[in-house]
């Protein structure tokens, strides 16, 4: 039995969801591996060109996850309830629930590929300080948002008619 205003996720929406879901565990497994050959202190902020700007305690690399995590969790179950979070809470159609739903779980895709780059570049950077991973981190952010807008583009005008 649903609660009012839930709705049906498709089988592309499981599909997101698992791969979020996914991402976000690799990336705790990661960090748990990487945790005890981290120094005590560590890069957790870097400047345009990529040079660490910022430094905390090696426990600070657990800060971005736990964010991003929880903004993932979050995102998933607001594309669950669309119509909860409208405005006046509005009745709207079940196009666009669809299509609203769509571009949160995208987002939510979105924001647990770009905490595996973040991650990746605190640890790679904090045990090698001569490494500078932002020459391709920069890039892929870039292309990752790009691939996010083009799918809700894509996905807007070729399912949604």
């Amino acid at each position: 039995m649903s609660k009012k205003g839930s709705f049906q996720f498709s089988t592309l929406d499981h599909i997101i969801i698992s791969v979020v879901l996914f991402l976000l565990i690799y990336t705790w497994c990661i960090i748990s591996i990487a945790y005890s050959n981290l120094p005590e202190t560590i890069a957790v902020h870097f400047d345009g060109a990529g040079d660490p700007d910022g430094y905390g305690s090696k426990n600070s690399i657990w800060l971005a996850p736990s964010f991003f995590t929880v903004l993932c969790l979050g995102l998933i179950i607001c594309a669950k309830y669309p119509e909860e979070l409208t405005f006046n809470k509005k009745k709207i159609s079940e196009e666009e629930k669809k299509k609203n739903s769509k571009k949160v779980l995208f987002g939510s895709l979105l924001c647990s590929s770009v905490l595996i780059l973040i991650t990746h570049s605190m640890i790679k950077t904090s045990i090698n300080k001569d490494d500078n991973p932002m020459f391709w981190i920069i890039p892929s952010v870039f292309g990752l948002i790009i691939l996010f807008l083009a799918s809700i583009y894509y996905y807007k005008y070729n399912y949604l008619k």
